[in-house]
């Protein structure tokens, strides 16, 4: 949100000057053309801030000493305490603003700091890479259309890293074209318009991932990149061979090749079971 707000205000800067000479009727539409459009911005940004400040309030907040609880499974649950994600940071970022203004970036509060210290992780070994992350969970869990999972705060969607034409990290274009970057397609080999994935850095996270979930007491559970990809990650990072366990075998009901979900589990005392109308 920000970032396009800034965006726009120096699109706004960019926009033709009048000059020295006496100024016609083109010039007079230009400028009302500028302060409709800067209004535009403004008003823009001032609704984001609010709904966003809107969210803030109205997410469950824990009392003092309550811990935060996942009922049910992930094709039907619920969270009572959920935590957001940063929308960005040193070294991540939300795919998308939107999932942030519409609250789209919640997890259990264990999983938030599991997420958090991989990409911390990572940054000494990647220090030009910014890693962006996918749609995770409502604040209260339940259904997150159009996913299937999602619903218990313990999900986790990551967007590959990639590598431009110029070798450089770069991201996984994100557009309501192509459906805020879930509609990109790679082909087996892991390449689209110029960008291959950096299995590297994907095993790399990896593995973060699962150190981090460690040392906040959880663990992952299972994980879902197209089976396409299986080789070419264990090729580049051998040391995931162990993780291998708990890749999906089977291609799921949506390829996943621009993104893998992550799904954690918690100790057992953190979870709840829930009772789900089929």
């Amino acid at each position: 949100m920000g970032s396009r707000c800034r965006k726009q205000k120096r699109q706004l800067h960019r926009l033709p000057q009048s000059g020295s000479h006496d100024r016609g009727l083109g010039e007079l539409d230009l400028d009302i053309s500028e302060v409709l459009f800067d209004n535009y911005t403004r008003m823009y940004c001032r609704w984001s801030i609010l709904l966003l400040l809107l969210l803030h309030v109205a997410a469950p907040a824990l009392a003092a000493g309550d811990v935060a609880i996942a009922f049910g499974g992930g094709g039907c649950g619920k969270l009572d305490g959920g935590e957001a994600l940063p929308c960005r940071a040193a070294n991540f970022e939300t795919f998308a603003d939107t999932a942030c203004v519409l609250g789209r970036n919640y997890l259990h509060p264990l999983i938030v700091k599991t997420v958090v210290g991989a990409y911390a992780t990572l940054a000494k070994d990647f220090p030009h890479r910014t890693w962006q992350y996918g749609e995770t969970g409502k604040a209260e869990g339940g259904p997150l259309w159009p996913h299937k999972t999602h619903q218990n705060g313990l999900a986790a969607d990551f967007f590959v890293p990639v590598i431009n034409k110029k070798g450089e990290p770069d991201q996984v274009p994100i557009s309501v074209f192509n459906k805020f970057g879930y509609d990109v397609e790679f082909d087996k080999r892991g390449r689209v318009d110029g960008l291959r994935i950096d299995f590297g850095a994907v095993g790399a996270h990896l593995l973060a991932l699962e150190v981090s979930a460690k040392s906040n007491g959880v663990r992952i559970d299972r994980i879902i990149i197209t089976p396409d990809f299986h080789a070419a990650l264990l090729r580049e990072v051998p040391a995931i061979e162990h993780l291998l366990p708990l890749f999906m075998k089977k291609e799921a009901w949506v390829r996943h090749d621009e993104h893998y979900h992550v799904d954690f589990e918690l100790p057992s005392n953190l979870r709840r079971p829930l009772a789900c109308q089929r």
